[in-house]
């Protein structure tokens, strides 16, 4: 695992310059984000396809985040994906070859988590712009489904075949970086508003974009925003790389404190 070490400097400068409220309005939020994914794993030069290969394609996230007086926030995002298939093509996954119409379980894990420091220039509140200390997680698991078994018949009889496990490869990636990060809000009415948000790194042979469109609805004690963002990952460890593409729409219900 990779650590930038801008990090501590970076968010101990913007935090010196942010000012820190003890009035600050606080914001809970949660936020179910339908994801599909899209793009490929790679071990040693050999690229798997997320989708065609692995058969991944979209699930239902939970996340949840914490925002102090808007300067403040820290955002937690995991999304969970399980597929099950024959291959269609001779497959590599970490120290294992599929071969044609191997019945293959994927499970893929991703965690999200991101700390934001946000400077809001002069007088000016709907534009902002900061550092996210991005940490990001992913687990990838493939299992061989015809390598187990009962052994039949035969194997009961002789006592063999009862058991056997599938086999199970597993390849895993772990990043933490800071990345430069831009928010606008635009008010339309006392109530409506539209805006985005946008983050981005590049480091060595990583590069990391994400970015989110809304509209917002806000009440005195609640808000509703409704939206799509996308995160792309392209990121190596250990030789393991994930180049992968995150993206759908999103709901936010917030309460405010």
């Amino acid at each position: 695992m990779k650590k930038v070490s801008l990090i501590a400097p970076l968010s101990l400068g913007l935090a010196a310059i942010v000012p820190l409220s003890a009035a600050a309005e606080t914001e809970f939020g949660y936020s179910p984000w339908y994801a599909s994914v899209s793009g490929t794993v790679s071990d040693q030069g050999r690229e798997v396809s997320l989708r065609e290969e692995l058969q991944l394609n979209s699930s239902a996230s939970h996340g949840f985040l914490v925002d102090e007086g808007g300067w403040l926030r820290l955002n937690y995002t995991p999304v969970d994906y399980s597929a099950q298939g024959q291959v269609t093509s001779e497959t590599q996954f970490g120290g294992s070859v599929y071969p044609v119409s191997a019945d293959l379980l994927t499970d893929a894990d991703l965690t999200d988590m991101g700390l934001r420091l946000l400077w809001h220039p002069g007088e000016q509140t709907d534009f902002g712009l900061g550092v996210t200390v991005k940490v990001i997680d992913a687990d990838i698991r493939v299992t061989n489904m015809d390598s187990g078994g009962d052994g039949g018949l035969l194997g009961g009889l002789l006592g063999g075949g009862g058991d056997d496990e599938p086999s199970t490869e597993r390849e895993t990636v772990s990043e933490v970086f800071p990345m430069l990060s831009l928010a606008y809000n635009n008010p339309l009415t006392e109530l409506f508003s539209v805006g985005g948000e946008a983050s981005y790194i590049t480091y060595q042979d990583d590069e990391v974009l994400e970015f989110a469109a809304h509209i917002e609805f806000r009440g005195e004690a609640l808000g509703l925003r409704l939206g799509w963002q996308e995160k792309r990952y392209d990121i190596s460890d250990n030789g393991f790389t994930l180049d992968a593409r995150f993206n759908g729409a999103y709901a936010q219900l917030s309460v405010y404190l």
